[in-house]
């Protein structure tokens, strides 16, 4: 499986795909500008966390994200230090399940 890579995107940028089996890992290397990230999962309950491999199995530090619940939302400020993750990861609960991500400007409240 190939890693979904935004590293060079303009904002906003807005993508969806189908991940596969259930808990196998899609890495997601994020932008390399400050903006919000929100990833949800529409067509059943999904898995984020922010270690793992592109195409491995998911390990026991996730966070579990509803089908269709609005998702996650988050800054991401790959500016600030070193500590700021360069990658996320996504996996299914449940085979064939589709996920969306989008990346969108920071208002002046968030980028605080």
């Amino acid at each position: 499986m190939a890693s979904k890579d935004y590293t060079s995107i303009t904002l906003p940028y807005f993508d969806r795909f189908t991940l596969g089996s259930t808990d196998v890992l899609q890495q997601i290397e994020l932008p390399t500008i400050d903006c919000m990230c929100t990833v949800q999962f529409i067509t059943n309950e999904g898995k984020m966390t922010h270690t793992g491999t592109d195409g491995g199995a998911i390990g026991s530090s996730y966070m579990t994200i509803p089908a269709a619940g609005g998702g996650w939302e988050f800054a991401h400020r790959p500016g600030d230090n070193a500590l700021t993750a360069a990658s996320i990861y996504v996996a299914s609960a449940t085979d064939s399940t589709v996920c969306e991500v989008s990346f969108t400007a920071m208002n002046d409240e968030q980028g605080d």
